[in-house]
């Protein structure tokens, strides 16, 4: 009766063995299957690459700068933009004040 238990015993282990390892399995595919999406294989390569990294980061810096200098253009445009309709309400006090700034502004365009 002794040896009819171990056996039960061996063959549900064996069970939770394959299920675990089934599950181990399904588990280690979808982590695969992450890196491949989040492209870890390339970022690697690119690490173990200084050239490579020192390019992609010159033109990340490059891309950075660009769209400073347009932001800030635009940013200032608006700016100026409602300085001169602000002038052009004739407030008594802010618009002698901005009447000075915007002919000094247009004297430096």
């Amino acid at each position: 009766m002794s040896n009819e238990r171990g056996e039960e015993n061996n063959g549900a282990k064996e069970e939770l063995d394959k299920e675990t390892i089934k599950e181990l399995k399904e588990s280690l595919m979808k982590l695969t299957s992450d890196f491949h999406k989040m492209g870890i294989a390339e970022y690697i390569e690119m690490v173990k690459s200084p050239k490579r990294m020192i390019y992609i980061n010159f033109l990340a810096g490059l891309a950075r700068g660009l769209g400073i200098v347009v932001g800030a253009t635009l940013l200032g445009a608006i700016f100026l933009s409602v300085l001169f309709k602000i002038a052009d309400l004739n407030l008594p006090l802010i618009g002698e004040y901005i009447a000075r700034l915007v002919k000094i502004v247009k004297q430096n365009l």
